[in-house]
């Protein structure tokens, strides 16, 4: 038999039931009103972007137009004066004050101004934006909006979204935007007379902000309201000297914003913004000293490893000058790289044989352009050598060898090496430079090139560059490489030791550097190699050490040539005092190179490196060639003029014979030819070793 209830025992079954089910649906609505404030409140964080170490970079405006850095912590003598001013009962009322309620209810009625709104009412109204419209909806909304935020909200958790959410003028939200703003100080460490100022302006931002004439006399007020003691005397004014989208942007972030860097959220970058101004004052400081050799810009590149962070991009000497070359970051812009290109060379010819002990002649050659015209490469200081070393080739920077060794490896083969393996991107086709590689022809921006030659210090692993902190797999990609997703092997690190060995050899390259230069530096674990482009438009250093990478450009921004500023005494100067940082700094952990993969070797009574396991005769001799006649070269054309003479050079002592008329005997002679015509040129080696050899010149009216 069913049992049934009396109406009555009903009702008490019901009745809880319905409380219950009203007090599930307040909750639920006042959850879901809470999580709309939270929502509004996170959107309206400015996006900032920090160092390595938090140092601010870059605030960028909220949704409203404010400038808003969130603080995860209210200073504890803002909080208390805060709450004194606005809201005594903070700590006591569930985010509305039923007295103050229903006081300001009576006063609504008789057309007499509110009373004030609790610290959670304000947070409402400034979440909705309903700070100007006094309305009794309104008020209720507010109501409801405070009790839902303090059912599911801590007071701490409030009071902190309250200090974060404040306008205190000029397009400054927030405590801590106010404090840096106003005062060039973090909130905590603010002055009683500064904290004071900052809430003497909550009433009326606009008009009472610490920058206005207005604020000292309403600071003053607000101290005797609250009893704190306060002189006028002690308080310092503050003017204006900057708008906010200048103060929150500091100078180190004109590189990073140029190069494309850029965060959806809040992020934190690997570059250190201390260093920066380390090196941008270094930069300054030498172009200075340069100007006087028509010199005006200058950039600096620093990498750390093993992450291949970017710790220091600065590609112009002051980013908040009006000068049209001071908007330009020259870290990114492509110029040709000089001799900075035969590391690739070197390296590339060690893999196909070639090694620092390698012999190659270093004399005057003749190579035919497009089949129209002639290219004699010269050297720097326009001197041969004669018969040299890879290593002394490449420690000494030597052009003519540098060709030599382009032409051993292949125009392809190296063209394959810039596009495929190392992913270039070259300005114009790469069969548009030809043997001009050898000669610093290619251009590329700092960035990419110092990208490049990481592959030194990272045992031949082309690893992308780490821009984030936080965010490991966004990268910064150089304006003139392919993007690639992991990391990859460039060459075996036999021969990357190979390079690293000549480069870090100071000894060597005397002859062209001098004993005294800004190469020297008190640590025995770092390599270089720099560079001059065509008519000194350009000067270059890359160095680097197992821990990290200095790269220096210098030049003009409108690519005028510059005063005989060299790679040593331009970008030299610059990188010596930058290194010098770096070698101070926990950057440097003295990481030595690693030579595990060679061996030393006494050839001549010169020390060099091998690779363990080879005969060095089979390798000695690759590069030299059986020509007999050095100069001149088959099918020179040459002008008739008074008094003309010819040298003649061979290797060794021949018979010169012209146009099969004896003319002398030995490794040199001097033709004087009277009229035009064509002359076949024969030397014949006197000790019937060698093959005669005959070339053709063409004397024609001058």
């Amino acid at each position: 038999m069913r049992r049934r209830y009396s109406p009555c025992m009903q009702k008490k079954i019901l009745i809880p039931f319905l409380c219950m089910a009203a007090v599930m649906v307040f909750l639920f609505f006042a959850h879901r009103s809470s999580n709309t404030l939270r929502d509004v409140y996170q959107k309206n964080e400015s996006v900032a972007v920090r160092d390595r170490h938090g140092a601010l970079l870059s605030v960028l405006p909220n949704p409203k137009g404010y400038y808003a850095i969130y603080a995860t912590s209210t200073p504890q003598s803002f909080a208390e004066m805060l709450i004194a001013k606005e809201d005594r009962f903070f700590y006591a009322h569930p985010g509305i004050n039923p007295i103050s309620t229903i006081r300001g209810a009576i006063r609504a009625l008789e057309n007499r101004p509110p009373t004030s709104s609790t610290l959670a009412q304000q947070l409402v109204k400034i979440l909705l934006e309903n700070e100007q419209e006094r309305t009794v909806r309104n008020k209720i909304t507010e109501a409801w909006y405070a009790i839902a935020l303090e059912l599911f909200t801590t007071k701490h958790e409030i009071l902190e979204m309250y200090a974060n959410s404040a306008y205190f003028g000029n397009q400054i939200q927030g405590v801590h935007s106010a404090s840096l703003f106003y005062f060039g100080a973090r909130p905590e460490a603010l002055s009683t007379e500064q904290t004071l100022s900052l809430l003497a302006a909550m009433n009326a931002p606009s008009a009472d902000h610490p920058f206005s004439g207005s604020n000292a006399k309403k600071t003053e007020l607000l101290a005797n309201r609250l009893n704190i003691s306060f002189s006028p005397d002690s308080f310092a004014p503050v003017t204006m000297t900057q708008t906010p989208g200048n103060f929150f942007v500091s100078p180190e972030f004109f590189e990073l914003r140029t190069a494309g860097v850029s965060c959806a959220a809040s992020c934190r970058v690997s570059i250190d913004e201390a260093l920066s101004k380390k090196i941008r004052a270094i930069l300054n400081r030498d172009i200075e000293r340069l100007a006087e050799q028509s010199v005006q810009n200058g950039a600096v590149v620093v990498f750390s490893f093993p992450k291949n962070e970017l710790l220091a991009m600065v590609g112009s000497l002051n980013p908040l000058s009006d000068l049209q070359a001071s908007k330009i970051n020259m870290a990114i812009q492509p110029r040709p790289i000089g001799s900075t290109i035969k590391p690739f060379l070197f390296l590339k010819g060690f893999e196909q044989g070639l090694r620092p002990y390698s012999l190659v002649d270093d004399r005057e050659y003749k190579y035919a352009i497009a089949d129209t015209f002639a290219f004699y490469p010269k050297n720097y200081n326009y001197q041969y050598h004669g018969i040299v070393s890879l290593q002394y080739a490449l420690a000494n920077s030597l052009n003519v060898p540098s060709v030599k060794v382009l032409e051993y490896i292949g125009l392809d083969s190296f063209y394959h090496f810039l596009e495929d393996d190392l992913g270039f991107l070259p300005l114009q086709p790469l069969n548009t430079y030809q043997l001009g590689i050898a000669l610093g022809g290619l251009e590329m921006d700092l960035l990419t090139l110092s990208h490049y030659f990481t592959i030194f210090s990272q045992h031949g692993m082309l690893k992308p560059l780490e821009i984030m902190q936080e965010n490991p797999g966004q990268r910064l990609s150089p304006p003139m490489e392919k993007t690639f997703p992991q990391p990859k092997l460039i060459a075996d690190d036999a021969y990357i030791q190979l390079v690293n060995a000549i480069l870090s050899d100071r000894k060597t390259g005397i002859d062209a550097f001098g004993l005294v230069s800004p190469f020297n530096l008190f640590a025995d674990n770092y390599a270089l190699k720099t560079g001059t482009s065509r008519e000194y438009h350009d000067s270059w250093i890359i160095g680097y050490t197992p821990d990290f990478l200095v790269g220096v450009w210098v030049g003009n921004a409108d690519n005028t040539a510059m005063d005989a500023v060299s790679g040593q005494n331009g970008a030299g100067r610059i990188w010596h005092d930058v290194m010098e940082v770096l070698l101070n700094s926990p950057y440097h952990r003295r990481t030595p190179f690693p030579d595990d993969a060679l061996t030393s070797l006494l050839l001549n009574g010169t020390a060099t490196h091998g690779l363990p396991k080879e005969r060095p005769e089979g390798h000695l001799s690759i590069l030299l060639d059986t020509v007999i006649i050095t100069s001149p070269h088959q099918s020179d054309v040459i002008l008739l003029e008074p008094h003309t003479a010819i040298p003649l050079h061979a290797k060794t002592s021949v018979d010169w014979f012209v146009n099969d008329v004896f003319l002398s005997s030995g490794p040199d002679a001097l033709f004087e030819p009277t009229s035009a015509g064509t002359y076949r040129i024969r030397a014949m080696p006197k000790d019937d070793k060698g093959k005669e050899e005959t070339i053709t010149l063409f004397i024609e009216e001058g």
